[in-house]
């Protein structure tokens, strides 16, 4: 299974079905007269459905982790930090503006 980011979206948000298939099974129990038999039917149906779906969803989960080495992960995060200023470069940064408690609160 070749890894695409938007493909896996859309089995994580289908995975999420299973709620709205809970609440239709909910409204038949509640508002029809299903037998034991039908419930159980359903229940076992939804869960070979869902059971199948994370399946492919965690196919997908695993093809995209071997896209990822670790070294790229660490490179990755490494590069992020590099962005963020230091306490002192942020400290610096606030003597040079002249705020006062009046500019910062809208409501004053």
């Amino acid at each position: 299974m070749e890894y695409d980011q938007f493909q896996m979206e859309q089995l994580i948000m289908n995975c999420w079905n299973v709620t709205e298939d809970i609440d239709m099974l909910f409204e038949e129990v509640v508002e029809g007269e299903p037998t034991i038999d039908n419930i159980a039917n359903i229940l076992l149906g939804l869960k070979e459905l869902y059971d199948i779906r994370f399946q492919k969803l965690f196919r997908m989960f695993e093809a995209s982790i071997k896209l990822t080495t670790p070294d790229e992960v660490v490179k990755s995060f490494n590069h992020k930090i590099e962005k963020v200023p230091s306490f002192k470069e942020h400290m610096d940064s606030l003597k040079n503006d002249e705020v006062t408690f009046e500019d910062s609160d809208p409501c004053l």
